[in-house]
């Protein structure tokens, strides 16, 4: 029964796609079950990664820097952006969902409002989280055409895992100074 528990709660405390996520209580659920006479070391290797996991990136800390580069071939880093808020779109071109969040997110009145107040300093910043050698194919396979795009060509998201990326699309809201004030958001 304790594991069964265990299971409704990652399921609806952690699952990317439950309308109940609430990591910092899922945290709750992992300091217990780490704890637990109950598990065996091997049972608490996922929730040791969870906890990892859950630890990034929290809210009102600094997000975690990225390298990308964009499809004109520039490079740049999440910590060389001087604006006042980045909306972290991480999207995959191939998911049908993410297309339909950015399509939204391009017919948004208070996006677009940001994006053509790019001269004062705010930015949108679409970030693919696949490589691709088709650098002016993604463009055209995420019709969107909000803010500023780049792209993980060196995959560091995935293999340091700076960023839980567990479903895609993920938002992330930062402020000035890339401190997260939202932390894998929803789109309405």
């Amino acid at each position: 029964m304790y594991r069964r528990f265990a299971e409704v709660a990652e399921l609806y405390l952690y699952e990317p796609n439950s309308p109940m996520r609430d990591e910092e209580l899922y945290e709750s659920v992992l300091l217990v079950l780490l704890d637990s006479q109950v598990l065996d070391e091997d049972e608490k290797v996922r929730p040791r990664h969870q906890l990892w996991m859950c630890s990034k990136n929290k809210v009102g800390s600094r997000a975690a820097d990225i390298r990308y580069r964009t499809p004109s071939g520039a490079t740049g880093k999440l910590y060389g952006l001087t604006v006042p808020y980045v909306i972290l779109f991480f999207h995959d071109p191939d998911c049908g969902m993410c297309r339909e969040v950015a399509m939204r997110m391009d017919a948004s009145p208070a996006i677009r409002k940001l994006i053509d107040a790019g001269a004062s300093g705010r930015a949108v910043h679409r970030m693919r989280t696949r490589t691709s050698r088709r650098g002016a194919a993604m463009s055209r396979r995420c019709p969107c055409r909000v803010g500023f795009m780049g792209w993980d060509k060196w995959q560091t998201l995935r293999t340091q895992e700076s960023y839980d990326l567990r479903a895609t699309p993920t938002l992330y809201l930062l402020g000035p100074r890339q401190e997260v004030l939202v932390k894998n958001g929803v789109f309405p």
